[in-house]
């Protein structure tokens, strides 16, 4: 699966804000469709228990997003996402090496966006997302824990 990178400059230039929304807005729709795969791709219930939990994670979370760029005027574009796809063999193992990669990618970068903004709107959204990122960060490891072998 190609992991989109995003990296957020924590200066505060022009349109910084503009620019944490739209990094948010594609990184819930790539995790949508991360979601969706494990139910074409794996019988291992708790691997299929994250990808519901994907999906319907980042629906509510974009959902508020949404809700604050069209309060805000900001418009966003839906970017092309590269295909999501992870090939067998060892789909269970491939897929949570790559949400635990994007998981760090994106508290960094929800980080960054939280030093940008004293807005209280923006911030609930931020905090929200950053409960949602390590949230998902514990349903991996202890997907981790139940399906790979200890060393």
């Amino acid at each position: 699966m190609a992991t989109a990178l995003f990296a957020m400059s924590a200066s505060a230039e022009p349109g910084s804000i503009a620019k944490c929304v739209q990094e948010l807005h594609t990184a819930n729709r790539l995790r949508q469709a991360w979601g969706e795969l494990p139910a074409q791709k794996t019988e291992t219930a708790p691997i299929r228990d994250l990808g519901v939990q994907l999906v319907r994670d980042h629906v509510v979370l974009d959902g508020a997003l949404l809700q604050y760029a069209g309060t805000n005027g900001i418009e966003l574009k839906d970017v092309p996402l590269p295909p999501a796809s992870i090939d067998q063999p060892s789909f269970d193992a491939k897929f949570l090496a790559t949400l635990e990669r994007h998981n760090a990618t994106m508290l960094r970068s929800v980080d960054a966006c939280l030093r940008l903004t004293a807005d209280p709107q923006f911030r609930r959204v931020l905090n929200k997302a950053l409960a949602t990122y390590r949230d998902h960060q514990r349903a991996v490891d202890r997907a981790y824990r139940e399906l790979l072998p200890a060393t």
